[in-house]
């Protein structure tokens, strides 16, 4: 059981339940309207992770972790059911106020859960299909049809932060991933490091001045004390060498929960 809980990866989850959550506080609306949105959208994170660990069950299997590979039938068993019950959640978001954009938004997010694996070997497509789901996922407040620009920042926001942070864990794996039996098409493969780390830093200056943009009208105290924001510049400065790429990132995921801590803290702190 442990393995199964394991591939669920809920830490990872639960920040995307508290995005949801965090896009609908911007966006001045009631985040109890947000709790079935946030939990259909953490288990098609879950259902997604599942699946793509057993298709990568062969290659995972070299680094040590062979859970999916030793227990195939089921895992695969286990995804399924997964996608059964996040595809179950996603229907039932019809039966919401504006439950047919709603339902249009979680659908986006569930064919790219499944699509991900079908995009590995082209250059840059997993990390543009990884941004481009986490930044749906906070565009439900839109669904009343009152366009809010702010919350419309907070989507470009997430999605500035993931492309940098997803090239940052192809890093990581760029041994595994060079292997020709399972590789993939990952920018620092094909456009090699240096290149790399100057498409990152590019996405993380965009970032910045788009958070900045997002606290405009707020107290200035507010601004500089934007945790988000301080994160991205540090990342931005951590970058010198690829050695020092695990600490930028690991700084990165501050900057990701400091985006979600300004969603949380938004009605309390953000005075307009």
């Amino acid at each position: 059981m442990k393995g199964y809980f394991k591939a669920l990866r809920l830490p990872a989850g639960i920040f995307f339940f508290l995005l949801v959550i965090s896009s609908y506080n911007i966006a001045g609306k009631n985040p109890l309207e947000a709790m079935l949105p946030a939990f259909t959208t953490l288990v098609i994170y879950s259902a997604t992770v599942v699946w793509n660990n057993w298709c990568d069950r062969n290659r995972d299997a070299i680094s040590g972790n062979d859970f999916a590979l030793k227990n195939e039938v089921r895992f695969l068993l286990f995804s399924k059911y997964l996608w059964l019950f996040a595809g179950l959640l996603t229907i039932s978001l019809c039966f919401q106020e504006h439950g047919q954009d709603k339902f249009l938004i979680a659908l986006a997010m569930f064919v790219l859960g499944i699509g991900y694996q079908m995009t590995e070997k082209i250059v840059g497509l997993p990390i543009i299909m990884v941004a481009i789901t986490s930044a749906i996922s906070t565009l439900f407040p839109l669904t009343n049809g009152e366009p809010y620009w702010r919350s419309i920042l907070f989507s470009a926001l997430v999605f500035f932060v993931m492309c940098p942070r997803e090239i940052m864990k192809d890093f990581e794996d760029k041994e595994r991933d060079a292997d020709e039996r399972f590789g993939k098409a990952t920018l620092p493969l094909i456009i090699k490091e240096k290149k790399s780390l100057i498409v990152a830093r590019v996405l993380l200056v965009i970032a910045a001045m788009i958070n900045t943009a997002l606290l405009t009208g707020t107290s200035p105290s507010n601004q500089i004390m934007s945790f988000s924001l301080v994160m991205i510049i540090a990342t931005l400065l951590s970058m010198t060498e690829e050695h020092q790429l695990k600490r930028a990132q690991m700084t990165l995921n501050y900057g990701l929960f400091g985006a979600v801590l300004l969603g949380l803290t938004w009605p309390f702190f953000f005075h307009l």
